[in-house]
Order: structure tokens, then C-alpha cells, then sequence
């Protein structure tokens, strides 16, 4: 490791690492795009759909001032610093009508209700779920 550069370790929820050398002056932006345009072929099952699901945890908060610099967040330079890698999950409709969440840390789907049984429920007054939440009977989490 130079002097002058800066290893980020990432640490995926699954435990998952890989280290990436950085500058001081390289902006948080930076540090997510190259994450992702060098995703590791190990973690090809956890990689997001884009850029923009990509958070990362440093100390406690997120680094979302993407135009920040690793210097400005106090990342020591010439050492290795350990930063957990969280990917931000998505809300993606499906065609027979559930709903599933997707991301690293959580995958939920809804199962919409049979016809006979969505018969058979009386009908509440004032909706407290959304819509799309109101017609799923079962949730499963993966």
C-alpha cells in the first residue's frame, strides 16, 4: 500500500470483502462508480441494478455527499480502512399482481389472494395499506 493512497475494504451484510485503492481527493461518486464498474464475479448474485443502489457505511453514517472527497470524511491515508458496502433495495411489480422487494439485505413477496378468498373477505372501510398491499394474503421472506 503507497503512501498516498487510500484502501477501502468493502464489506458486503453477507460478509463478503474485496479491497479498492483510492486517492484522497477521489469524491464518494468515484469510489461508487468504480465499485460498481469492477463488481467482483464472486458477488455477481448481490450486484444492483445500477449506481445508484450502492450506499456506503462508514463509521456509523453514510457517505451521501457523492461530490465529497474520502480526505474530507477523515479516511486515513496509507492505511486500510473497512467500509460496509449496502445495497439499497428496490420495490419491483409483478406481473400476477405482487409485489417484490429486492436488495441484499431482504427479499419479500407478496402472493396475491386467491378469487374465492378474495370473495369471501369483508371489505374494509377505510383502507390502512396501500393498495397493492391490500390484495397480498402472504408474505414470504428469503
Amino acid at each position: 500500500l503507497s503512501k498516498d493512497q487510500i484502501n477501502l475494504r468493502f464489506l458486503l451484510v453477507s460478509g463478503k470483502k474485496t479491497d479498492m485503492f483510492y486517492g484522497p481527493s477521489d469524491s464518494i461518486d468515484t469510489v461508487r462508480n468504480k465499485i460498481y464498474q469492477n463488481w467482483p464475479g464472486a458477488w455477481e448474485a448481490e450486484k444492483p441494478a445500477n449506481v445508484g443502489q450502492i450506499r456506503i457505511l462508514f463509521r456509523g453514517k453514510f457517505l451521501e455527499q457523492f461530490q465529497s472527497t474520502l480526505e474530507s470524511h477523515k479516511i486515513p491515508v496509507g492505511q486500510t480502512t473497512t467500509v460496509h458496502l449496502v445495497i439499497r433495495a428496490t420495490v419491483e411489480p409483478q406481473p400476477e399482481g405482487g409485489l417484490v422487494l429486492s436488495g441484499t439485505a431482504l427479499r419479500v413477496l407478496f402472493s396475491p389472494p386467491s378469487p374465492a378468498a378474495a370473495e369471501s373477505e369483508p371489505k374494509a372501510a377505510t383502507p390502512s395499506h396501500p393498495p397493492e398491499a391490500q390484495s397480498s394474503r402472504c408474505c414470504v421472506i428469503l
